[in-house]
Formats: structure tokens, C-alpha cells, sequence
């Protein structure tokens, strides 16, 4: 009996080229062991610095855009799979994860009754689809 074929795959290797990058200026800095991963869907701006390790992941339906003088720590993780745009002059630190979500529930998602009702919006919260970081 064979195995049903698996859906999953590799996202590759996140090696990337700075043309690869749908807007990487000469300023921007790049250490070594930086992954891109769907660089087409990445937009950083001018002195932008990634650190060491560093992973970007923009998402085939989603942005990850990094604004002007922005510093990226090494080993950080950003994710855009529900938009995610840094603002200009943010730090963000060594190890940080930031993962934007896009997620749609239909409506009976499991036939196991929910323990808590979801959590009502931050009243800091943008109405935008992406997730900003300022």
C-alpha cells in the first residue's frame, strides 16, 4: 500500500540577491546568514540594517515592508503572512518574533466546542488588514 503524496514543501533556502528584493536600496546592510524568503514580496528602505541570522519571510499574499534607518537584530524572525510593516527608526531586538497572521474560520471549524470566546480587539489596535510596527 503506498503512502498518499504530501502536501507539504520547501519554502527553499531563503539565499537571496538584493535584486531579488522588491525594493532594496545600496544603503541597506546585510550580514551574513540573513534568509529572505519570498523576496518579491519584500520592501526595504533606505539604511535599513539586518543582523546576523536574521529571517525575513514576506508571504505570497502579504507585504513585509521595513521603513527608513530601521535596525533588525540578529536571529530576529518576521513574519507577513498577514502584512507586517515596520515604521521608520524602529529597533527591533536579538531573537524577536513578530508573526502576522491571515487566518479565516469558516463557521464549524471543529466539532469540539470552544472553552473561551476570542479575545476582543486592543483598543490600540489599527483597523488595517496589515499589522504595523511603529
Amino acid at each position: 500500500m503506498t503512502s498518499p503524496p504530501s502536501r507539504a514543501r520547501s519554502h527553499g533556502t531563503g539565499a537571496f540577491e538584493r535584486t531579488d528584493l522588491a525594493h532594496c536600496p545600496a544603503s541597506v546592510v546585510f550580514e551574513p546568514g540573513v534568509l529572505v524568503f519570498h523576496p518579491e514580496r519584500v520592501y526595504l528602505d533606505e539604511d535599513v540594517y539586518v543582523g546576523h541570522g536574521a529571517m525575513l519571510k514576506g508571504y505570497y499574499k502579504n507585504e513585509l515592508r521595513i521603513g527608513r534607518g530601521s535596525w533588525i537584530g540578529q536571529r530576529a524572525f518576521l513574519h507577513a503572512a498577514g502584512g507586517l510593516h515596520i515604521g521608520c527608526d524602529v529597533g527591533i531586538g536579538p531573537g524577536v518574533r513578530i508573526i502576522s497572521l491571515a487566518i479565516s474560520f469558516s463557521r464549524n471549524i471543529c466539532s469540539i466546542p470552544c472553552r473561551k470566546a476570542p479575545c476582543p480587539p486592543s483598543p490600540h489596535a489599527r483597523s488595517s488588514e496589515s499589522s504595523t510596527v511603529e
